[in-house]
């Protein structure tokens, strides 16, 4: 079973997510279900198929550790429309992600790792405190 990202107008309004399907035909015939027209339908990269060894994406991230201000403001957009759509929070970071790769892809990987392994979305952010000071974790 694979994923699927898709992008679809349903009655004016543009919205995303993340389906399964076996095959592209089968993600097409399950988004025509709902209705609407598709505009962006294509198979989703899984990252558990990366095998970067841990300490150089730590090398990395520690040099890379700053987001900027208007990567945080697209980031923190997109998330509260994908999170409004129904789509869980892990596979909402990881859509940001293939879609919009910035400098902040390494840190909000390790953040979707965080969560993926039970860590809360405030604690996870508060590892990367250069990246998310305070006030953005309380606002979150």
């Amino acid at each position: 079973m694979a994923q699927f990202i898709y992008k679809i107008n349903l009655k004016g309004k543009e919205i995303s997510g993340i389906i399964s399907a076996v095959n592209l035909d089968q993600a097409s015939q399950k988004i025509q279900e709902k209705g609407g027209y598709i505009l962006v339908l294509k198979k989703r990269f899984p990252f558990e198929s990366l095998k970067i060894i841990h300490w150089l994406e730590k090398i990395i991230s520690s040099l890379t550790e700053r987001i900027k201000t208007s990567e945080k403001i697209l980031f923190t957009t997109q998330l509260g429309a994908m999170l409004k759509t129904g789509l869980p929070i892990t596979e909402a970071i990881e859509a940001f992600i293939e879609e919009k790769p910035t400098g902040a892809s390494i840190i909000l990987k390790n953040i979707v790792d965080n969560l993926k392994s039970g860590k809360k979305l405030s604690r996870a952010m508060a590892d990367h405190p250069r990246a998310f000071d305070k006030v953005y974790i309380s606002v979150v």
